[in-house]
């Protein structure tokens, strides 16, 4: 599912407080140098010695803050957590979005770092099979045509001080290797964008490129293109997309979320779901809450404007 809300920190901080987190996950709280820093994930850490620095370099996922620095209670999607918000637990770091966070997670830590439900097994055996399921339902969704783009926008209620506000979650695919996935709400917005062989992340006037680690594991999903995401995500009956399943870590423990549908019009000649519902860890069905709104052959958006070129 393309999903991502990524509340971006306004500057890097070291951290930890500056502790070398080799040593750190060994129980010892040793500064680390400023002649040792290195920046991993936009996080800065320091080291005591030029050893650990590159101990660190070699296998940084083994040191580093799990789900990327993101809050280890709200998950990998929730964004970055704060580097100088920290525990070490089953010598592993994890770093958190706010104290209630990282007090909720102490309570019960088994609840956010045990493996997910089991994902719905693919009726697909390899992606030449998917693609050949993929082609039947290409050619029903988007019959006698082939859209530039898709766009499609979901319109989430929420309340500030008792005032009814509206989140705005885009997503954009374009036939020109462009994918973006943006957020807006009253204070801003903040976007993920892949243009070509470029991964950037951010918010306006302050972006990053997408570390070399996220984006190869991102290139390793991409490489199958959408028969990939119909070998991971998506149910077909009557070839047609009649719903998705995938995990989901953003409001606590980790989830399994189903959406299927039931009714579908044409938007710009390509056939969308309009009634979804949504059910998690194999509860009861209910409708989806978030109004959503498509768009086809919608222009580039100016999300890929925030990221300068090179």
């Amino acid at each position: 599912m393309f999903a991502a809300t990524l509340l971006i920190a306004s500057s890097s901080q070291l951290v930890a407080d500056g502790l070398d987190p080799i040593l750190l996950l060994r129980g010892q709280k040793v500064l680390g140098q400023e002649a040792f820093r290195y920046t991993y994930l936009r996080h800065e850490y320091q080291f005591a010695n030029e050893t650990n620095l590159k101990a660190f370099k070699k296998n940084p996922t083994r040191f580093a803050a799990q789900n990327g620095g993101a809050c280890g209670r709200m998950g990998a999607l929730s964004g970055k957590g704060s580097s100088v918000l920290y525990e070490v637990v089953d010598g592993k770091l994890y770093f958190f979005a706010s104290e209630n966070c990282r007090a909720t997670f102490l309570k019960s830590p088994e609840l956010f770092t045990s493996p997910g439900p089991t994902k719905t097994q693919s009726p697909f055996t390899s992606t030449s099979q998917a693609e050949k399921a993929w082609n039947k339902v290409l050619a029903n969704h988007t019959p006698g045509r082939r859209p530039a783009s898709i766009a499609w926008t979901e319109f989430t209620p929420y309340k500030v001080q008792g005032i009814e506000k509206i989140w705005k979650s885009h997503r954009y695919i374009g036939i020109d290797s462009k994918l973006a996935m943006w957020e807006e709400w009253e204070a801003g917005r903040s976007f993920f964008v892949r243009d070509g062989n470029r991964f950037a992340e951010g918010k306006p006037n302050e972006y990053f490129d997408v570390h070399p680690d996220e984006r190869g594991e991102l290139m390793e999903v991409l490489a199958t293109g959408l028969p990939g995401f119909l070998l991971g995500y998506a149910k077909i009956e009557n070839d047609l997309i009649a719903g998705i399943s995938y995990e989901d870590h953003e409001a606590g423990p980790l989830t399994k979320v189903e959406l299927r549908f039931s009714s579908f019009d044409r938007f710009g000649g390509v056939l969308l779901p309009t009634q979804i519902e949504r059910r998690t860890n194999g509860g009861a069905w209910s409708p989806a809450k978030k109004e959503t709104s498509y768009r086809v052959d919608e222009a580039v958006p100016i999300v890929f404007s925030d990221v300068k070129k090179n």
